[in-house]
């Protein structure tokens, strides 16, 4: 047997062996609590997503239907775990009230740009890694801001209760943070000279340059911002039936064709040094980005 069909056949070994401790891990969680058999009886699961936020979760006005990257990541996760596309139920969450709609129960689960942070890690029970963003800053195209340094006195726009609102107040102590609801307000208020640089998630602000040329980036990513999906904590059977899940959308490539449809046509080099990580080495990572 040459090398190359020695390491297939050990890839499919591993891969074979990781998805029978998930699928053991999914019983002896189910045996603890009663979420995932909670779902599995109404076969249906309530989903909190964002609908403001083009490419990964926006309210198209033209059909009255809910698109985006973390909405077809959900409806995979769902169908992976029910074995059929209809039984997701989307619900509108925003920045503010998602992890409040997900411990009162309003939701079973946030696929909502959620990034992973300590402070969060203690509200809500994260999966495994399954994006990676950072935080960074738009601006008008001649504005003289070239990157966080030049942020000093200066009006910065974020979203209330965003991971991105507390860094700039930590990093830039002396900017003015003036906060919105939705990220599109937030770059109303850019574009009307409301505020200096508008301060978000690079994925997104990525898509406002492409919609707003008269917009830019300034400087590099300011943070290691990994996204994961989120359920109430002690739902320890629904978050195993979920990273399960995101381990199969990964092995059979529904992820980079969801990746590619909404994001870019090619996987980042890195992904597989991300996708999958343990959410609590994400939130030290978030940490010690932060300065």
């Amino acid at each position: 047997m040459n090398a190359g069909r020695t390491m297939a056949v050990k890839n499919k070994i591993l891969l074979a062996l990781t998805l029978a401790i998930s699928t053991l891990s999914i019983f002896n969680c189910a045996q603890a609590d009663d979420k995932l058999n909670e779902v599995l009886k109404k076969q249906s699961i309530q989903v909190g997503v964002r609908t403001e936020l083009k490419d990964f979760g926006y309210m198209d006005p033209a059909t009255n239907e809910i698109t985006g990257f973390d909405i077809d990541i959900a409806k995979e996760i769902s169908k992976d775990i029910f074995g059929k596309d209809n039984a997701i139920v989307l619900v509108p969450v925003n920045a503010q009230n998602r992890t409040t709609q997900l411990n009162t129960g309003r939701v079973d689960l946030l696929a909502a740009t959620l990034s992973v942070t300590p402070d969060r890690m203690k509200e809500v029970s994260f999966s495994k890694v399954y994006f990676l963003s950072g935080q960074s800053l738009l601006v008008k195209k001649d504005s003289p801001i070239q990157g966080e340094k030049d942020l000093s006195g200066r009006v910065v726009c974020a979203v209330v209760g965003s991971s991105q609102e507390a860094v700039i107040r930590k990093r830039v102590p002396d900017a003015q943070v003036l906060t919105y609801s939705r990220a599109p307000e937030a770059l109303l208020a850019l574009q009307g000279g409301r505020c200096d640089a508008f301060t978000y998630g690079i994925s997104v602000l990525r898509d406002m340059v492409k919609s707003n040329p008269n917009t830019r980036l300034a400087g590099g990513l300011m943070t290691f911002e990994a996204m994961s999906l989120g359920v109430k904590k002690g739902d320890d059977s629904l978050l195993a039936a979920v990273d399960t899940a995101l381990l199969h959308i990964k092995q059979d490539g529904r992820y980079a064709a969801i990746y590619k449809k909404w994001i870019a046509d090619d996987l980042p080099a890195d992904v597989d040094r991300w996708y999958g990580m343990d959410p609590a080495e994400a939130a030290r990572r978030y940490d010690a980005s932060r300065g």
